[in-house]
């Protein structure tokens, strides 16, 4: 994996004292454990991949729905770590289809499950199909994986949360912030945690997702100090780590409206026709205060 840092000017990761102080921690859990990474083709995916491929797991699956994305990432763990110890394989499967769901029933399940799938950009959400796809992708997807993962005995979910700094009025940033309801609705069952990996290079995103799954508390937001975020209104702990922030986030939802907005999709989904409003509609029925765009 090509060392990005130095075009930041910065010739050692951001988080190197406390991945050093908590590396023992680190490769105990990691040896130990089985995990599953969707979407670990991506950027900060395959930079989570390598975090732990550094530390041998006993089992790493990565799903992912590019054929592409998953042989060009295997060509980099080959070169950079040539036989890998722990039981290893890739799957080129979307993670939105009933092969995946098959996959996860028949599987022997995971000790940590890793979801950073996501359609990350506006312009997906500017017409009424890529809209729907940033919604099954960006929320329903992370409700239905997360139950999988419970049943098959997973201890831990983790995913990338968003940046409240974010346009308010836009529908990306709302289906984050929908699909974070859905997590924290389901954390009373499973634990959770996230990240925000904002500003800073993809090794160090691959490191700030790797803490916040392992020695993440439940709910944990884990975040980089020196980058900006709008945490106002949040409870944070900014003292037990020195590059590492972490909002502490309370179990905030309501279920009538998760079940509402979840038989709305559902509905049109059945009907097999729908509006860029009808969706829009959909979202403000659990965010009447934005005003989307």
């Amino acid at each position: 994996m090509t060392n990005t840092l130095p075009t930041i000017t910065r010739t050692t990761s951001l988080f190197s004292p406390d991945i050093s102080f908590h590396e023992k921690e680190l490769s105990t859990l990691i040896k130990s454990s089985r995990f599953l990474v969707i979407g670990g083709a991506g950027s900060i995916g395959s930079a989570v991949v390598h975090e732990l491929l550094k530390r041998n797991p006993k089992l790493l699956h990565i799903v992912d729905i590019s054929e592409t994305g998953i042989a060009e990432l295997v060509q980099g763990i080959r070169g950079s770590f040539g036989n890998i110890d722990g039981e290893f394989d890739t799957f080129a499967i979307d993670c939105s289809s009933y092969i995946f769901d098959s996959f996860i029933l028949n599987g022997q399940g995971y000790d940590y499950v890793l979801n950073l799938s996501a359609v990350k950009h506006e312009l997906s959400g500017q017409d009424p199909f890529s809209l729907m796809q940033m919604i099954v992708v960006n929320i329903l997807n992370h409700d239905k994986i997360i139950q999988q993962a419970k049943e098959k005995g997973a201890k831990k979910y983790f995913c990338i949360s968003t940046d409240k700094t974010a346009n308010p009025e836009a529908v990306l940033h709302t289906s984050m912030c929908i699909m974070e309801m859905f997590l924290m609705h389901r954390s009373l069952e499973l634990p959770v945690s996230f990240a925000r990996p904002c500003s800073i290079t993809p090794q160090e995103a691959g490191e700030l997702c790797l803490m916040s799954c392992l020695l993440g508390e439940n709910r944990d937001t884990f975040f980089p100090k020196p980058v900006y975020l709008n945490t106002k209104d949040e409870t944070l702990d900014m003292g037990r780590f020195n590059t590492i922030g972490i909002i502490k986030n309370e179990a905030l939802y309501d279920e009538q409206k998760l079940k509402v907005f979840t038989n709305a999709i559902q509905d049109l989904h059945e009907k097999g026709e729908w509006s860029r409003t009808d969706l829009i509609d959909s979202f403000s029925s659990l965010i009447p205060d934005f005003n989307f765009k």
